[in-house]
């Protein structure tokens, strides 16, 4: 008897693998973007309107001069000038302000062709320094209304008309000021050997 073998069992085979499905591939949405505002433009500058001009005299800074050993002609501002003359013989407008105004050595003038406050020294030494109050000529008014008291150390000389004409003289370094009688404006001087009008 021959044996009997078992059924050989059919084959199996390995199920084929199942691959998930691949998904749908996705894009990131686009971005959004807030809308742009419309541009704006600063406002236009607006100027504080100009005041209108008044015709009061304005007081100003002047210059500060400084002569040389020569003969100059010191020339100032309607402000308040510093003039030193130096060397040589000089020559002395002020032109209105509160001035300060140094001869130094030599002959010096110091003319006044209006009313104005001032300090004059025409500097020690032999020399002649003289405050005019005539205008000679130099393109000033020369006006002194109500006319000017001089104290000269122990003289007092008063004016009252400005066309008057006279001289202080032998002063000899003298000290002491001249007052605008409309004004009460003062040159208050020192070192002085004459005073003309």
């Amino acid at each position: 008897m021959h044996p009997t073998c078992a059924p050989h069992p059919e084959p199996t085979h390995a199920p084929e693998p199942t691959c998930a499905p691949h998904p749908e591939p996705t894009h990131a949405p686009e971005p959004t973007c807030a809308p742009h505002p419309e541009p704006t433009h600063a406002p236009e500058p607006t100027c504080a309107p100009h005041p209108e001009p008044t015709h009061e005299p304005v007081h100003q800074d002047g210059v500060s001069l400084h002569g040389t050993s020569k003969n100059d002609l010191m020339v100032g501002t309607s402000g308040d000038d510093h003039l030193w003359g130096g060397n040589g013989n000089d020559t002395f407008l002020g032109r209105g302000g509160d001035d300060d105004m140094f001869g130094q050595a030599g002959n010096d003038l110091f003319i006044f062709g209006n009313a104005q406050s001032a300090t004059v020294d025409g500097g020690q030494g032999k020399w002649t320094d003289i405050i005019d109050l005539t205008d000679k000529s130099l393109s000033m008014t020369g006006h002194y209304d109500g006319g000017w008291t001089a104290h000269v150390d122990d003289h007092t000389v008063t004016v009252t008309n400005a066309t008057q004409h006279g001289v202080l003289d032998h002063l000899d370094n003298a000290s002491g000021s001249i007052t605008f009688n409309a004004t009460g404006d003062v040159v208050h001087f020192q070192n002085i050997d004459k005073i003309e009008w």
